[in-house]
């Protein structure tokens, strides 16, 4: 299935605002930012992730913080606002208070206080169009319109504040009551749920509670920040979910090409929330360390970074105001490839734990290959054509601008798309990533996507076979862990566990070896790995893993 945006034009347009709806027409600031979760990153890190988003055309960053009384958030503000303003003076930063975060910990509305105002002044914090600091938030604490206005008035009114509210009453609805309650509080309003359809649901191109609520937005004459996102699927911190990916961004980005007036802001959810899958930007290790979300979100197994030509583009057209994208001067094209790794026909141990569990909205993910492409006016016309495990799929012919669809029938091993020209030939190819399998190399019903950028390099590449359940490593000198690692409080039940931990152990071996890519005499990794001295049955299971694995290497041994 394939679409591109003259097709479907006729097909929006009942959604489409045009400014004639709401009397003269608004002046339009335009803003793209990436959501940013802020947490412990290394200095250069940061600073990578600054050059990395700039270069891509976002504006900057809304940088959420839960806690304003963690020791890293300023620091982690430090690196990035000083790197903003004496490398990237473009490039601006805003503060996102997550009160959703902070009611966990025990913080207000009021916590975030000394945060604004240390930095609100600073050279590279982004400022509305009424010059003054912009301030976002995720929910709204539970307050009150007047808790807020009391807030505001704290900074006698001198702030822009475009807060995620969506979760009040009448907010989807866009109810005159909600606007009379709230309508002095905010100068915009941003939606975050809606960005996703509900869990279950697969109308990925709808877009109709958001319809409403943008017309009141700009029926009141207030902004409006539109979510941009893949995907939601969350494996750990007590929650199991999945929130149609699949042809999701697909479908937003031509909804949002066909938005008149367009919005003044979008937000892309998330530049790096590796544990919600929806990331585009670095998922680097001392932020993303726990063991459940280190099961299918990691840099090196999970990169996003092959959406980001594809977003450049459609930045560079939104804030241009064109009808049409366009890829970079130059290029024939921009565009990827993404895909599940596991196949529907997966069967995933189960156990007791939630994690081992299909995901609340499972149903809604589709063994399909999704597609989107930008493709220039010049040297067409182009086509591409999928495969899939070896078989070749369909072939969709393409027009200048932004098309896109689905590849039907996702098989097992490798995944490709090619761009051809108009006398046939393979011009760009997106291949590699991660074989699809029926099996459950991750222990889990990992829906997180592979992303492959379609590229100049037309070789053929293969897919990598996934190690099972391999974990981070304990020690900073180990380059691979595996399963062993990740039970410091075993339970008889656990048995099947470490049975398969020890077959981890082989397929891990096999391919890398050991030697210095497994730090086995760690203190961690004594420590994770020492048995229980109340329970007999699993000190004998855990040692015959060490007695197996020194007889094939006679260099191993564990002596706890």
């Amino acid at each position: 299935m394939a679409f591109n945006r003259g097709f479907l034009a006729a097909l929006v347009s009942f959604l489409v605002l045009t400014t004639a709806n709401f009397g003269a027409a608004k002046a339009l600031t335009k803003g793209v930012f990436a959501h940013y979760m802020v947490g412990t990153v290394y200095e250069e890190h940061a600073h990578q992730d600054i050059k990395d988003a700039s270069a891509m055309g976002l504006d900057g960053f809304a940088l959420n913080i839960g806690d304003p009384s963690q020791n890293f958030v300023r620091q982690t503000l430090n690196y990035m606002f000083d790197h903003a303003r004496d490398n990237y003076p473009g490039f601006k930063l805003f503060i996102s208070m997550d009160l959703w975060a902070a009611g966990s910990a025990k913080k207000g509305l009021d916590d975030f206080d000394d945060l604004l105002r240390d930095y609100m002044g600073h050279a590279a914090y982004y400022k509305g169009p009424n010059g003054y600091p912009f301030i976002s938030s995720f929910a709204d604490g539970g307050l009150h319109n007047t808790t807020w206005m009391d807030w505001r008035n704290k900074w006698a009114n001198e702030i822009y504040f475009v807060p995620d509210f969506d979760g009040s009453k009448g907010y989807y609805l866009s109810d005159p009551g909600w606007w009379e309650y709230w309508g002095d509080v905010v100068d915009g309003i941003f939606s975050w749920e809606s960005t996703w359809p509900l869990r279950g649901h697969t109308d990925t191109s709808s877009w109709k509670n958001e319809s409403w609520v943008r017309e009141g937005a700009f029926s009141n004459e207030q902004a409006y920040m539109m979510g941009l996102s893949m995907l939601q699927y969350k494996n750990s911190y007590d929650t199991n979910l999945y929130r149609a990916g699949e042809d999701n961004l697909s479908w937003r980005l031509f909804n949002l090409q066909q938005m008149r007036p367009a919005p003044e802001y979008i937000q892309i959810l998330t530049w790096n929330d590796g544990p919600e899958s929806h990331y585009i930007g670095n998922i680097w290790p001392e932020q993303n360390n726990e063991t459940d979300p280190t099961r299918y979100a990691t840099q090196a197994d999970f990169p996003h970074n092959g959406i980001r030509p594809l977003l450049s583009s459609f930045i560079s057209s939104y804030k241009a105001g064109k009808e049409i994208m366009e890829p970079p001067t130059g290029e024939d094209a921009v565009g990827a490839l993404w895909y599940k790794s596991i196949h529907s026909s997966t069967v995933c141990p189960d156990t007791d734990a939630l994690i081992s569990k299909k995901p609340d909205g499972y149903s809604a993910a589709s063994d399909v290959l999704t597609w989107a492409v930008i493709v220039s006016s010049i040297g067409g016309p182009y086509s591409i054509r999928g495969f899939s495990g070896g078989q070749e799929l369909q072939t969709f012919y393409l027009t200048a601008g932004y098309n896109f669809g689905t590849f039907s029938s996702l098989q097992e091993g490798d995944q490709r798309m090619e761009l051809l020209d108009a006398s046939g030939n393979v011009v760009m190819v997106a291949s590699g990533g991660r074989c699809v399998t029926s099996t459950c190399p991750d222990g889990i019903y990992n829906l997180n996507p592979q992303i492959l950028e379609l590229t100049m390099d037309t070789s053929e590449k293969t897919c990598s076979e996934p190690i099972t359940d391999m974990y981070p490593p304990i020690s900073a000198a180990a380059t691979w862990g595996t399963r062993l690692f990740g039970f410091n409080k075993c339970t008889p039940g656990m048995k099947s566990d470490i049975q398969r931990a020890y077959d981890d152990f082989h397929r891990l071996t096999d391919q890398n070896g050991v030697g210095d890519k497994i730090d086995w005499t760690s203190v961690a990794a004594l420590e994770f790995l020492a048995p229980p001295v109340e329970n007999e049955r699993q000190q004998a299971q855990i040692q015959d893993v060490f007695t197996k694995a020194s007889t094939i290497y006679p260099g191993f041994y564990f002596n706890p």
